[in-house]
């Protein structure tokens, strides 16, 4: 993850250094706990983030600075300058949260996101709404579809995805990633979706897409 300590603590042996409990001990004696609390909702902000971000789009911004002087950000050159945390430190955060802390995390995170009209907000908000385990997450993808469409369609698909893993008999669901997949022109993967979608799907909408396969 580019971290200065991922070099010390590496071990060739290990897939993921990360998950190492001695890197994760190391990392939260020493690193972490030498955090100034103030500097802790920027922390589980950034990991919690999705994809590098710019600085004043946080609702935490305010707290970059602190974790930026701790040597816990990457800064990325492009033409806006973005952050995100190290991927050692963000990784070893996250095992820090339980699953009921994970949610209440990611529903923080949508709360806020959902007020945010300008470039990749709405697919930010839909992975914090998977994250959170949302009960409408179909509901949500159906309303804002064309907006989340306009954006990035590749990562719309993977958060599809992300959601049939945690909704797998959610019908909803299955009928945006089978018009996503239509609307991308991959009908081999529309039709496998087709064949894999629960119940009858005989209703009005399905039988659409069937005919656009």
């Amino acid at each position: 993850g580019c971290h200065p300590l991922a070099l010390k603590l590496h071990e060739p042996s290990s897939e993921l250094p990360e998950k190492g409990a001695d890197i994760q001990d190391y990392v939260k004696k020493t690193v972490l706990s030498a955090l100034p609390e103030e500097a802790i909702p920027a922390l589980d902000e950034l990991a919690a983030m999705p994809v590098p971000t710019a600085a004043e789009r946080l609702q935490n911004h305010e707290s970059v600075g602190l974790l930026d002087e701790h040597a816990l950000l990457r800064w990325l050159s492009s033409p806006d300058k973005l952050t995100e945390l190290q991927h050692l430190i963000r990784n070893v955060r996250r095992t820090q949260w339980n699953e009921k802390r994970t949610r209440e995390i990611h529903q923080a995170r949508a709360n806020y996101w959902v007020n945010v009209s300008d470039g990749d907000a709405r697919l930010i908000e839909l992975h914090h709404r998977i994250k959170a385990e949302d009960d409408d997450l179909d509901s949500y993808i159906e309303h804002n579809y064309s907006i989340l469409m306009e954006n990035n369609t590749g990562a719309l698909a993977s958060l599809l995805s992300d959601a049939l893993d945690l909704k797998p008999s959610t019908e909803g669901l299955w009928r945006m990633a089978i018009q996503l997949a239509l609307d991308r022109g991959e009908s081999n993967h529309a039709d496998t979706l087709l064949r894999k979608i629960p119940g009858e799907g005989n209703d009005a909408f399905t039988l659409e897409l069937r005919a656009r396969s």
